[in-house]
């Protein structure tokens, strides 16, 4: 009777710790990608490229001098004070990314979501180091719920972006792409441009 009741102590132990463990390979099997997959220090940030449609993909380099909190755009007229806000723009657009689903880990797809050779390229730089290296892409509308009680359904942006170094696309509910494509003029503080 003892070994009996061991052995039925001993099986129903087995199959708890079976079930446990393909419930626990379920959840893992479910999880297909990190929401965080950018992760950025912006105050560590000392430097951006751009790499913009509207400059036809020539670099765009915007820096911060060591122990200064100005930032410059460096122009064929040489090194130019850069728009406080423009930056500011980029490093919260930068810092809010998120990702809402995979859209796609095709290589064959980056030209749909204009994530490729047509995308926007932004690196961010800590002195010489890339700390990230991104393309961002083209942006799209949806309906959303209604806003706020009135009824009408608002348009939900969406963009989609891509690491540099990586083949897959993500969305993110986000209106990436006017804060980064960018030209060297528009980027530049005229108002802080003295004449000599």
């Amino acid at each position: 009777m003892k070994i009996s009741n061991l052995l039925l102590v001993g099986l129903l132990l087995a199959l708890l710790a079976l079930a446990y463990f393909v419930m626990q390979g379920e959840k893992a099997s479910t999880r297909t990608f990190e929401a965080d997959f950018i992760s950025l220090d912006t105050s560590q940030v000392s430097g951006i490229v751009l790499y913009p449609p509207l400059e036809q993909f020539q670099a765009v380099k915007i820096n911060r001098p060591i122990g200064t909190a100005n930032w410059r755009v460096e122009s064929p007229e040489g090194q130019q004070p850069a728009r406080r806000d423009l930056i500011a723009n980029m490093m919260t657009q930068v810092s809010k990314i998120k990702a809402d689903r995979v859209v796609s880990r095709n290589q064959e797809k980056w030209a749909e979501y204009k994530v490729g050779d047509k995308g926007t390229r932004v690196q961010f730089l800590s002195g010489e180091q890339v700390m990230l290296d991104l393309v961002i892409g083209k942006i799209t509308f949806g309906s959303d719920k209604p806003s706020q009680g009135m009824g009408v359904p608002q348009q939900q942006p969406t963009s989609y972006v891509r690491l540099k170094q990586d083949n897959t696309v993500y969305s993110t509910p986000l209106f990436l792409e006017p804060s980064f494509n960018k030209a060297s003029s528009s980027l530049v503080d005229t108002s802080a441009v003295v004449i000599q």
